[in-house]
């Protein structure tokens, strides 16, 4: 039996979560980040299948009733390279 790598693990840990789980490239050069991986809370909260969400950037998600200040903070975590939770 192989060991799952770590990238196997941490998909599989993902998708016995209910919140949405989104996994970007960790660069936040514009046009932003692509989305690597998205779990299946994420297709269900968004509606958007993993096909459609892989390869965009999460501004996919913005609309106009985004929070500012929210979406100030996730640019400033990504800006410092760090882990964030949004809403």
């Amino acid at each position: 039996m192989a060991i799952p790598t770590l990238p196997e693990t941490i998909a599989r840990l993902a998708e016995f979560t209910r919140d949405a789980v989104i996994i970007t490239e960790a660069c936040p050069v514009p046009p932003g980040p692509r989305i690597l991986y998205v779990n299946a809370a994420f297709t269900e909260m968004t509606g958007y299948s993993a096909e459609a969400a892989l390869g965009m950037t999460p501004r996919m998600l913005q609309a106009p009733e985004t929070d500012p200040a929210e979406r100030a903070r996730l640019k400033a975590a990504l800006h410092a390279w760090q882990p964030c939770r949004a809403e």
